[in-house]
């Protein structure tokens, strides 16, 4: 489900996330996409994420599709029932030609 709300178009989703913290302890963990779009991720996890914090991201929107250590920052956090609940910009780094083809993979499903 697609949904206007932010910065661009958001890709409903649950996809399991593997997180790393280049500038604090523990320096990995997981989680899992709520939503995804070309501009950033919504995520859950267990593991503490701060506005401003630097986080890479790994996941797999389909099966031979992985993408790897996505540079993003959190820009928002809340605590929802035992998950930080955290919405995540991603670097200008990150290659926009393979994000859309993974969101468009995902619509596909």
């Amino acid at each position: 489900m697609m949904n206007d709300l932010r910065a661009g178009p958001r890709l409903s989703t649950s996809l399991p996330v593997i997180l790393q913290f280049p500038d604090g302890v523990p320096t990995e963990g997981w989680g899992r996409i709520l939503d995804l779009s070309l501009s950033g991720v919504k995520l859950e996890s267990r593991w503490p994420l701060k506005v401003g914090q630097a986080v890479y991201i790994t996941f797999e929107p389909q099966h031979e599709m992985r993408l790897e250590n996505l540079r993003a920052r959190v820009v928002r956090v809340q605590w929802e029932e035992g998950y930080y609940v955290a919405g995540l910009s991603f670097d200008e780094s990150v290659d926009q030609a393979y994000l859309r083809e993974a969101l468009i993979s995902l619509m596909s499903r």
